[in-house]
């Protein structure tokens, strides 16, 4: 699922942009799980009542806590429930959902060949062991690619690089 909205706020054009939804994988072991609502709109508050009451007939294991009048921090014991509410479509269409990214991926930089694609590695890639976090389990997916580029002196064009 892609989710965006670009608004307009004193002339300047505002676009956010989240791009898959991310989830907690089944063998994660923490106590809590963690899901971060805000509203699409910069300038807009949530309306938290009736988000709350929504949430709470929905799913009644989580509970809600107030970061700002802009965002709210969904918490539940149960991965399922996280989830649930993370991929939540009517939901979603009011509310920018997201897990953080630091509790359910890992980033890594890889050298890659100038003669490799972006896309050849994000099609054909897969998780190989990572000696820093042990074994690369198989339901862990590559979910993006990028190439790292630099300008160069003369002329200020980019240029990949390895």
């Amino acid at each position: 699922m892609e989710r965006s909205l670009t608004c307009n706020k004193s002339g300047k054009e505002i676009v956010f942009h989240v791009p898959r939804v991310r989830k907690y994988v089944k063998c994660d072991v923490r106590a809590q799980f963690i899901v971060l609502i805000q509203s699409y709109k910069h300038d807009a508050a949530l309306p938290i009542v009736s988000l709350g009451k929504t949430l709470y007939e929905r799913y009644s294991k989580a509970e809600i806590y107030y970061v700002s009048n802009k965002k709210v921090k969904v918490l539940t014991t149960d991965i399922d429930t996280a989830n649930k509410i993370a991929a939540d479509v009517e939901l979603n269409k009011k509310f920018m959902i997201t897990i953080p990214q630091e509790l359910c991926e890992v980033k890594a930089v890889c050298p890659i060949p100038l003669d490799y694609l972006e896309v050849y590695i994000f099609q054909n890639a897969k998780p190989k062991n990572m000696s820093q976090y042990g074994d690369v389990p198989d339901y862990c997916s590559i979910t993006e690619v990028r190439r790292f580029q630099r300008k160069t002196n003369s002329s200020g064009l980019k240029i990949d690089i390895n």
